[in-house]
């Protein structure tokens, strides 16, 4: 016998086919057999987990000491790389990029907005061009829950549940989140009144939440570009316990084999808190000792929050389930800007530097680090193989083989299928309130010209 269990001798050999043939002829060939929400039975669920900036330069300290151990146990079970990205490391394009497996050229989306008639518009979700994971999946009879992913508002009609991703300046920062009195902002239309009571909640713990991640802030006593950055984070830290409390309902209520949500906190806080983590490494700004005591840790307990919400995200999971963690950029200590609007964002990402994946499931080789770390089209292609179904022949990357147990891989080979194209809005974008704030803040945080 050989590792795989099959006979070695030929006479073996010959009554092993002899009994494949009896058994096809009694049971004809069929589409493999379905399990709830469509999944094709012995083939992955997946949970696609976006973690805005994650970086392995701060996960794998973090790691050691056990403060995520959450992620070490996916790490244990998984294999993890970096992840290549692109130029620029937008969030619309790339996260975009990850939901198609597309180059921006193809979904569409090449900025925060898009420049009509001498005006910027905000993207919306009728100008994707590309179709997402989520479209062609539902074409395959599969499920989908879908929550806080970018450009998703207004939420599209898809056999699952969607809770998108608006973003609204009224209420500080440029990450989306769930707002009131905006209309569409998830699918079907009554799940919004499913989530409100989630969103008070998650409003009623946010100063818990702040405490845990900055401690005791005198907010008074903060210099007014510090009290600008915090205000910025608290909203994003609101987006994000929204996003996860809404993710906890969906999936748990209604759960789909393919589920992705979408974290931005990191980033945020990065971008305006790296100087006091750092000071040594940014030393063209001035932080003093006291400011490095208050927010020198910030970043590194939202990691450990996020960490939590893995652990809350993995209780929803069944032994079928992979999990998939990437992120669309990493990001370092970067010199003050020489635009005045973003001179103290202390840390970027303005040369791409490379993000995170990890997988991690039965199907998954364990404990393995990637030689060729993979970019972020491949993620799209390697799920659909996961999932049992066919890869768009239109796609940019490929499916990560090498992160797939061989047993899984024998008698699947991953077949290609050109998918039909998207129906294309004639609508063009989608006008809300707060539009002009928007376009006006990214003018300001430099994002548009």
């Amino acid at each position: 016998m050989n590792t795989h269990g099959i006979p070695r001798s030929a006479a073996a050999v010959s009554r092993f086919a002899l009994l494949l043939l009896l058994t096809a002829a009694i049971h004809p060939a069929c589409a493999p057999e379905e399990t709830a929400g469509g999944a094709a039975k012995g083939t992955s669920k997946v949970f696609l987990i976006g973690i805005d900036a994650g970086d392995w330069y701060l996960l794998d300290p973090l790691i050691e000491q056990g403060r995520l151990p959450h992620i070490k146990k996916l790490i244990d079970n998984g294999t993890r790389s970096l992840l290549m990205t692109i130029l620029p490391t937008s969030s619309p394009i790339i996260w975009n990029s990850i939901a198609t497996g597309k180059t921006m050229d193809k979904h569409g989306i090449t900025n925060f907005a898009r420049m009509v008639d001498g005006e910027y518009q905000p993207y919306t979700s009728n100008l994707v061009r590309a179709r997402t994971l989520w479209d062609l999946l539902n074409e395959e009879g599969v499920k989908t829950n879908v929550v806080g992913w970018w450009t998703t508002w207004p939420a599209q009609a898809l056999d699952g549940k969607m809770v998108s991703s608006y973003v609204s300046l009224t209420q500080r920062g440029w990450k989306g989140s769930v707002v009131t009195d905006i209309p569409n902002q998830t699918y079907p239309v009554a799940l919004f009144d499913e989530i409100t009571p989630l969103i008070k909640k998650a409003k009623e713990e946010l100063p818990g939440r702040i405490e845990r991640i900055f401690g005791e802030v005198g907010e008074n006593e903060l210099n007014e570009a510090t009290r600008s950055n915090f205000e910025d984070t608290k909203w994003c830290l609101l987006s994000d316990e929204i996003f996860h409390q809404a993710a906890l309902y969906v999936q748990g209520k209604y759960p789909a084999p393919f589920f992705a949500v979408y974290l931005g906190g990191i980033d945020v806080l990065g971008h305006r808190f790296w100087k006091y983590m750092e000071p040594w490494a940014s030393v063209e700004y001035v932080v003093t000792e006291e400011e490095r005591k208050q927010f020198g840790k910030c970043i590194l307990n939202y990691y450990e929050l996020v960490d939590g919400f893995v652990g809350d995200f993995m209780a929803l999971a069944d032994e079928d389930t992979t999990f998939i963690l990437v992120s669309d950029h990493g990001m370092k200590a970067y010199p003050p800007s020489s635009n005045p609007y973003i001179a103290d964002r202390s840390g970027a990402h303005d040369n791409a530097e490379a993000g995170i994946i990890l997988l991690s499931g039965k199907n998954i080789e364990k404990n393995r680090r990637l030689k060729r770390p993979p970019n972020i089209y491949d993620i799209a292609p390697t799920i659909l193989y996961l999932m049992g179904h066919p890869v768009d022949e239109a796609m940019d990357g490929r499916v990560l083989m090498n992160a797939i147990v061989e047993e899984f891989e024998a008698g699947r080979p991953v077949q290609m299928k050109r998918y039909a194209d998207k129906p294309q809005s004639e609508e063009g974008f989608i006008q809300s309130e707060g539009d002009a704030e928007l376009i006006e803040r990214l003018r300001a945080l430099g994002y548009l010209k």
